[in-house]
């Protein structure tokens, strides 16, 4: 009476897998009627993936008594699969039979089971949804440090990194120098041959510093025609010989329908020394005397290099004007 009524479906098995009884639950579940299922064997009804685990759970069952639990798919009469919780054991051959049978309760889990499905859907969807974000945040943050026209780091990321490099140089002890590069007459190059001809001009140098320099260095583009280098473990005389080495490069690289000439302005940081501040106090003071040192060099005659001192200059001064639209 209590297989007859309950909700799972009940059923005794033969090893082979042959059905000898089926309870009424299998005309809901399935779809049919319970003489249907008996003599015959019910791995037919399972479903391919799931054959092999079901076949070698009930050879293992005669072997050890102990109740097994299966979660298998077992098609019913309108050809599709329901997911099924099998517990079974077990029990004492049949009147009239000498082997043991199995005995096993059916729940239908497939709610459950598509349930399982989406949530682990819903998971591999917020897992790709959070990988894109991630790429997109780190695309912003690469548009965001880069300056859109040479490629370069732009002026708000080569100043955190100015600091962060001030902070390496004071662990270290080891100096570092800064070069601010400007193209000398560059608005009548412009003027001359126009906006996309000074920014085929910008990409050149920008290109021909990068190649320049060495590895560990950084270039970005200030503003304007404005460029910087950034030389960690360099000393003044180092960042002298590189500065020189950049103006002589470009002159001879760069010098086309006109001959294309850089000034540069050098400034070093020497840790220890009386200008030895907290780093986000010294950025902005190294920045000022390498922009004094590039308009010395201007005021001078442009096409060459000069050095100011980092204790000269603490706060920077208004920039001169020059002749010629530099």
């Amino acid at each position: 009476m209590l297989a007859e009524t309950s909700s799972d479906l009940i059923s005794r098995q033969r090893r082979d897998g042959t059905c000898v009884y089926a309870s009424a639950a299998c005309r809901r579940l399935l779809g049919y009627e319970p003489e249907e299922l008996v003599g015959r064997s019910l791995f037919e009804l399972v479903h391919p993936d799931d054959l092999d685990a079901v076949q070698a759970t009930h050879r293992s069952v005669f072997h050890d008594p102990s109740v097994y639990i299966l979660t298998y798919r077992i098609r019913g009469k309108n050809g599709g699969y329901l997911w099924f919780e099998s517990s079974g054991r077990l029990v004492s051959p049949a009147e009239g039979t000498s082997e043991p049978e199995i005995q096993a309760s059916l729940r239908d889990i497939t709610e459950r089971k598509r349930s399982e499905e989406r949530v682990r859907e819903l998971a591999r969807d917020l897992e790709e949804a959070n990988r894109r974000l991630q790429e997109a945040n780190l695309a912003l943050r690469e548009i965001a440090a880069t300056d859109p026209l040479t490629g370069l780091s732009n002026r708000r990321d080569f100043e955190e990194r100015l600091v962060v490099e001030l902070r390496r140089a004071t662990r270290s002890g080891c100096p570092l120098s800064l070069l601010f590069l400007d193209l000398d007459l560059f608005k009548r190059y412009n003027d001359r041959f126009g906006h996309p001809a000074g920014d085929e001009l910008l990409v050149k140098l920008a290109n021909l510093l990068v190649k320049t320099v060495r590895s560990s260095d950084l270039v970005g583009r200030y503003g304007g025609e404005e460029f910087v280098v950034l030389l960690p473990d360099t000393e003044e005389a180092g960042a002298l010989v590189l500065a020189e080495t950049l103006r002589c490069t470009v002159a001879e690289r760069l010098a086309g329908r006109l001959p294309v000439t850089v000034s540069v302005g050098v400034a070093t940081y020497e840790p220890g020394s009386a200008a030895s501040d907290a780093s986000d106090q010294v950025a902005p003071r190294l920045v000022a005397a390498a922009d004094e040192a590039l308009y010395r060099a201007k005021r001078e005659g442009r096409n060459r290099c000069s050095a100011v001192a980092l204790e000269a200059r603490a706060v920077k001064a208004p920039r001169p004007q020059q002749p010629g639209g530099c």
